[in-house]
C-alpha cells in the first residue's frame, strides 16, 4: 500500500507538487513552489474580498483552483499511512550500509528517507553523529557538525565534552530537541480535525530518554516501551530476535484501546486504524554494538559486512526481519 496515496489526475498541480508517492516533495523545487503560493495567494484573497468574495467574478478560475487544491490536500492527508517508523544508529557505522537497509531505501525512494545529524547541534555537550532512516518526509535535522560546525566549535574551537567521558545512560540518550523534531514531523502528517490518537512504540527503549521526554512534553501521545533488559517503567521485555514486531504492536493496542479485534492482513489492519483514527510510530534505536566503529573489529570480517560472531548474525537477522515486516505494513 502506498504511504501517501496515489496522486489524483483531477488534483491541481498533482504532477508538480507531489512525488509519485503522494507525499510532498522535500526538494528545493517544492520549497520554491510553497514560497510562491504563500506570497501570492494572500494578495489575491484581498482582491476577492473587495469583489464580494469573488476574485474576477462568480466563476473565477483562481478561486476554483484554490478550492480544489485544498480538497485534494485534505484527501492526501486523510490517505496518509497509519504506521510509520524511524530507525536510528551511529553515523559512520555499518547499519546504513547493510543490504537490507540499502534495499529498503532503493525500493521506496519516495517513502523512506535517510538523514544524518550530530547531537551537539541539539545542545549536547559532546559530538555524536547519528543516522536516521524513516518514513517521515518532513523530519530533516540540522547538518552534522562535521559538515557545518556547531555553536560550541565555532565559539570555543572545541566541544565542551566528549562521548567517552559520558555515563552509559547519557551515551545512549537522544537529545530532547531531536525527539521534538521527530514527533513534530510525525504528528504533522495527520489532520487535527477530527483529532487522531497517537501511539509511540519505543522498540529498544534502553535507558528511556526518548520515552521519558515524550511522556512529559506530549501528554496527547500514548507511549509504549520495550527493552530486552527489565527496567522500571518498561511496559514489556521482548527479545525481538524471538518475538515479531506485530506481537508488540498488538500488546500496545491492547494496553491503550482495550481488546481490539485486529485483522491479520495488513490492509485490514490499516482500515481499522484509519477507522479509529490511530497513528502509530515505531522508534527503533536498534542495538549498535555490532555495527558501530567500536564493534565492527570484533563482530565483522575485516573490511566487510559479513558477521563473524553469533551476536552480529543475530542482529542482522533481527533487523532484516523488522524491515521485511515494515515493508508489508507500511507500503
Amino acid at each position: 500500500m502506498d504511504c501517501g496515496g496515489a496522486a489524483d489526475a483531477s488534483c491541481p498541480e498533482a504532477a508538480e507538487s507531489q512525488n509519485p508517492s503522494g507525499l510532498p516533495s522535500v526538494g528545493p523545487s517544492a520549497a520554491n513552489q510553497t514560497d510562491r503560493h504563500h506570497s501570492a495567494e494572500p494578495q489575491r484573497d484581498k482582491q476577492a474580498e473587495g469583489n464580494g468574495g469573488q476574485a474576477g467574478g462568480p466563476s473565477s478560475p483562481s478561486t476554483e483552483f484554490r478550492r480544489r487544491k485544498r480538497a485534494c490536500d485534505r484527501e492526501r492527508i486523510e490517505a496518509r499511512h497509519p504506521i510509520n517508523f524511524v530507525f536510528e544508529n551511529p553515523f559512520g557505522g555499518l547499519f546504513q550500509q547493510m543490504d537490507f537497509v540499502k534495499g529498503l531505501i532503493a525500493r521506496h525512494p519516495h517513502h523512506v528517507f535517510l538523514v544524518d545529524t550530530s547531537y551537539c547541534k541539539y545542545d549536547s555537550p559532546y559530538r555524536k553523529s547519528t543516522v536516521f532512516i524513516s518514513t517521515l518526509p518532513t523530519f530533516r535535522p540540522k547538518s552534522r557538525c562535521e559538515v557545518i560546525h556547531c555553536k560550541q566549535l565555532v565559539m570555543r574551537g572545541k566541544h565542551d565534552s566528549n562521548v567517552k567521558a559520558q555515563t552509559k545512560a547519557i551515551k545512549n540518550s537522544i537529545p530532547a530537541g531531536l525527539v521534538d523534531l521527530e514527533v513534530t514531523a510525525w504528528k504533522a502528517m495527520y489532520p487535527t480535525e477530527p483529532a487522531y490518537k497517537f501511539l509511540f512504540i519505543d522498540v529498544f527503549t534502553g535507558y528511556g530518554s526518548v520515552a521519558a521526554h515524550i511522556r512529559q512534553a506530549y501528554p496527547d501521545v500514548m507511549v509504549y516501551t520495550n527493552d530486552i533488559v527489565k527496567r522500571t517503567g518498561n511496559n514489556v521485555e521482548l527479545d525481538l530476535r524471538e518475538f515479531p514486531c506485530y506481537f508488540m504492536m498488538n500488546l500496545a493496542l491492547l494496553r491503550f484501546f482495550g481488546n481490539p479485534s485486529l485483522p491479520e492482513m495488513p490492509h485490514g489492519l490499516h482500515a481499522w486504524l484509519r477507522q479509529e483514527r490511530i497513528a502509530i510510530l515505531f522508534h527503533l534505536s536498534t542495538p549498535c554494538n555490532t555495527y558501530s566503529l567500536d564493534g565492527i573489529g570484533t563482530h565483522r570480517v575485516t573490511s566487510t559486512l559479513t558477521p563473524k560472531t553469533k551476536l552480529a548474525h543475530d542482529h542482522d537477522e533481527m533487523n532484516a526481519k523488522l524491515i521485511e515486516w515494515f515493508e508489508k505494513v507500511c507500503f
